[in-house]
């Protein structure tokens, strides 16, 4: 009897709450190696490892990488290092035009070539890891 007013409480409760349509819970078994793997990568994110794993496969189904803390902080570098350069050119043309002659397009050539240099650089040691 008791039983059966705990079921219907809990049906009436899902119900009212839409549970069923909100989230919905998923069990997942790791051999000890992915668990190995998922609690370091918890730990490098200073998260626990249910938040990292939801993040991973949110990452993995928007098709969106999954970055650690530092990996983030090196991809922030390359973006400044990016403006920089476009500053650069910008600042360039605006010479340029002011002038009305071609300022020396080496020093534009060789920051452009050391971006290259840099992420090509970041891709192949962090593609190695």
């Amino acid at each position: 009897m008791a039983k059966d007013k705990r079921e219907e409480y809990q049906k009436a409760y899902q119900q009212s709450y839409q549970y069923t349509e909100t989230r919905k819970r998923v069990s997942v078994s790791l051999s000890p190696q992915e668990y190995k793997q998922l609690t370091y990568l918890a730990g490098q994110r200073k998260q626990k490892p249910t938040r990292t794993a939801t993040e991973v496969i949110r990452a993995f189904l928007d098709q969106d990488p999954l970055l650690s803390k530092p990996l983030e902080a090196e991809l922030e570098e390359i973006k400044r290092l990016i403006r920089n350069v476009a500053n650069n050119v910008n600042q360039v043309a605006h010479r340029s035009n002011y002038l009305q002659v071609m300022v020396d397009e080496h020093e534009l050539l060789s920051q452009i070539q050391r971006l290259e240099t840099i992420v090509t650089d970041f891709v192949k040691g962090k593609a190695g890891q």
